[in-house]
């Protein structure tokens, strides 16, 4: 049931960007990019709408594919904010891409 939600919150074609924030303690993003870095208290991804990033505590990366462009953080999230800049537009990659190449 938990999988179904998850892609649920897709938008449709799997294109585009979407958030799905269940009770504060449970974020679903699709339209993600890549994971620049993160830790328990914040996450910094590239999405298609820009730079995302995500305050908390006990935050988890509970599920990442980045084929599918989705991205299912855990914990209690504090915050979201955005910003246009994209952090690895020279091709560096972020914490994944660096990790995977």
């Amino acid at each position: 049931m938990r999988e179904k939600d998850e892609r649920q919150a897709a938008p449709a074609g799997g294109r585009g960007h979407a958030l799905r924030l269940d009770n504060r303690e449970k974020l679903v993003i699709m339209g993600v990019e890549d994971v620049d870095n993160f830790n328990d208290t914040q996450i910094n991804c590239v999405t298609q709408a820009g730079l995302l990033s995500i305050t908390g505590t006990s935050l988890r990366v509970s599920r990442l594919s980045l084929e599918e462009g989705q991205l299912c953080v855990e914990g209690l999230i504090d915050g979201m904010a955005y910003s246009s800049a994209h952090v690895h537009e020279g091709g560096s990659g972020g914490f994944f891409g660096r990790l995977f190449r």
